[in-house]
């Protein structure tokens, strides 16, 4: 037996969440990884000399063009940025196989025997090493605190004018958006009390009744979810299992589902229909701090894109698109806070 037969024969016979790496000494030089429910991402580099220094080219090719390469697997883009930003984030049933430095991807399906081969390409991870690094910091959740007034700048930039919002991920959308019969914010933790933070805006200037939903709690339940509504799904890292769990559910049910997310190339913002970056930066403390005020900045963002054509509230979509384009500098006293 090859070694992705063997890997097969165990994923036949397993059930649940995983992400698994398989490494053996009966089949040398090969390495094998795969994943259900689970984030794992792959990331690639070619060595540029024996000292393996880095060279950060963008590696276009899975197979080996003579030159050695580095594999890192990870579940979270954070922890390889330093090393590689070509990147693969595996699907759910796919089998990556590495021999002698090239990669092939196989689909597994339990019901049939051989695997399809599936071409990927790799993407390039928008990130820079600084902001993974601490700095002056004691730790990381106040390296982040201190950030706020920055990722508020990031996350308007280029969507918040005097004339309106430009939201181009929900761009093709807006009228179903419109026409929607509720919207429900699906969320976990941080990421659903942003969204019930942000709930006021949307129902004030769209018009549109909006209900809260724990994630976990609406799949025990198999709450109602209808054709006519927007399913608004909001998380931090995109990966949040409950939530991922709960848009399968909502896009079984005909909903547009939208993606509220920090996290570029996630499972959340490939599955759902449409959807918008807050682009926070990357946030590795525990508590959120940054990332919760920036989703609550791009949904009150949405509720502006979603009202603006109605006269009624546009002296009140005026109003908060003030406010908005002032708060980075409102909130620049966090920066005079002490380290300590």
């Amino acid at each position: 037996m090859t070694f992705s037969q063997v890997v097969m024969e165990v994923m036949r016979q397993l059930e649940g969440a995983y992400a698994l790496i398989f490494k053996s000494p009966h089949y040398p030089n090969e390495l094998i990884a795969c994943k259900r429910g689970s984030t794992l991402i792959l990331g690639v580099n070619e060595v540029s000399d024996q000292n393996s220094a880095k060279s950060f080219q963008n590696v276009k090719s899975l197979t080996t063009n003579g030159s050695p390469r580095e594999f890192f697997f990870s579940s979270d883009l954070c922890a390889i940025v330093e090393h590689t930003k070509n990147y693969l984030a595996i699907e759910d049933n796919e089998i990556i196989h590495i021999k002698d430095g090239s990669v092939s991807i196989l689909k597994f399906d339990k019901e049939k025997e051989k695997p399809a081969s599936v071409q990927r390409a790799l993407s390039v991870l928008e990130m820079e090493v600084e902001q993974i690094k601490k700095g002056s910091y004691d730790h990381f959740m106040q390296k982040e605190i201190h950030e706020q007034p920055h990722s508020l700048t990031t996350t308007m930039r280029g969507r918040l004018k005097d004339s309106g919002v430009v939201l181009g991920g929900l761009k093709e959308h807006l009228k179903t958006l419109r026409r929607s019969r509720r919207v429900i914010f699906i969320g976990c933790g941080t990421s659903y009390n942003a969204a019930l933070a942000a709930r006021p805006f949307v129902e004030e200037l769209t018009g549109i009744p909006v209900t809260m939903e724990v994630a976990s709690d609406l799949l025990d339940r198999q709450g109602p979810i209808y054709r006519e509504e927007t399913a608004v799904f909001v998380s931090q890292s995109g990966e949040t299992a409950d939530t991922l769990l709960a848009l399968e559910y909502a896009l079984e049910k005909g909903a547009l589902c939208v993606g509220v997310t920090n996290t570029v190339g996630s499972t959340l913002s490939r599955k759902t229909h449409c959807g918008i970056h807050i682009n926070a930066g990357c946030e590795i403390g525990v508590a959120s701090t940054k990332a919760y005020t920036s989703q609550i900045v791009v949904m009150a963002m949405i509720a502006l894109a979603i009202g603006s054509d109605q006269l009624s509230t546009q002296p009140r979509r005026e109003s908060i698109i003030t406010g908005l384009s002032s708060l980075p500098s409102t909130t620049n006293w966090i920066n005079n806070l002490p380290c300590q």
